[in-house]
Order: C-alpha cells, then sequence, then structure tokens
C-alpha cells in the first residue's frame, strides 16, 4: 500500500480526495483509491455525504 498522509493538510481542511491522495503519494489516481478502499475497509477512513466527483474522505471519528 501506498503512503496515506492526513499530516499535509489538504486545501479544504481535513477532507481528503481520491486525486489529492495520488499527488501526496506519487502513484496513480486507481492506485490511491485502492489504497483508500482499503483504508474505508479497515474503518480508517470513513467516505462523506458528497459522492461522485465531489467524493471526498476524512478520517474516521471525524466525519461531519
Amino acid at each position: 500500500m501506498g503512503q496515506i498522509s492526513m499530516e499535509i493538510s489538504p486545501p479544504n481542511g481535513s477532507l481528503l480526495s481520491g486525486n489529492q491522495q495520488a499527488n501526496i503519494a506519487k502513484c496513480s489516481q486507481d492506485t490511491a483509491l485502492r489504497d483508500i478502499d482499503d483504508l474505508l475497509g479497515k474503518k480508517i477512513l470513513a467516505k462523506e455525504a458528497a459522492g461522485g466527483r465531489s467524493t471526498s474522505y476524512v478520517l474516521a471519528g471525524t466525519a461531519a
């Protein structure tokens, strides 16, 4: 699995998108989304309500 870095503050606060994760980890967007899916399954990240192109993720337990 690539790096997931929540210590780098994304421009929109604590929200992380697949594209931002791909840029942080210097990997493809597909790889970033696989990593995010793995962390969703482990209940480390939670998906925000907005979907589609606006899908973003937060640390589990911090979702608004």
